[in-house]
């Protein structure tokens, strides 16, 4: 009787089963949806003052040391913004400096990045950037000693 049973059942459940409708797949992000993309931007002045690495740069001292020609690095200021999909954001420091972003349209995230010191523009240039890896941006010559370089890292 138990195994009549269980015949029973199964031959329900294979009766049934073309009638299972599969769950929808979760919907997409319209092809036209904007995406947002958050910018953390560090201000940090470099300098060869054999001073070493600021602790807030802790994260970022072995590419710095590798990758510039100094050996002391300290934390000026931070900001961070949201940039929306093909818009514009300003990310404003201290001491009169601040980032123009404009996102560029296309795959990947690439911004157009204009550093200004007061009306001065810094340096302008184009960045494609990976998601929690740094883009550096170095102004060379600043002729005190102490040079400018800010990290920008997007998530």
């Amino acid at each position: 009787m138990r195994t009549s049973r269980l015949f029973l059942a199964v031959a329900a459940l294979a009766l049934a089963a073309p009638c299972l409708v599969p769950a929808a797949p979760a919907p997409k992000a319209a092809k036209g949806a904007a995406r947002a993309v958050s910018v953390q931007a560090i201000l940090i002045t470099a300098s060869n003052q054999k001073g070493g690495v600021d602790r807030k740069l802790a994260a970022y001292a072995e590419n710095l040391k590798r990758n510039l020609p100094f050996d002391t690095f300290r934390f000026a200021a931070e900001n961070r913004t949201t940039l929306p999909e093909g818009g514009r954001a300003t990310v404003t420091f201290a001491g009169d400096h601040r980032l123009e972003l404009e996102d560029s349209p296309g795959d990947g995230i690439r911004l157009k990045v204009f550093w200004l010191t007061g009306p001065d523009v810094v340096i302008s240039t184009t960045l494609t950037l990976q998601p929690g890896v740094p883009g550096v941006l170095v102004r060379r010559g600043a002729g005190s000693g102490e040079v400018p370089v800010v990290l920008l890292i997007v998530r």
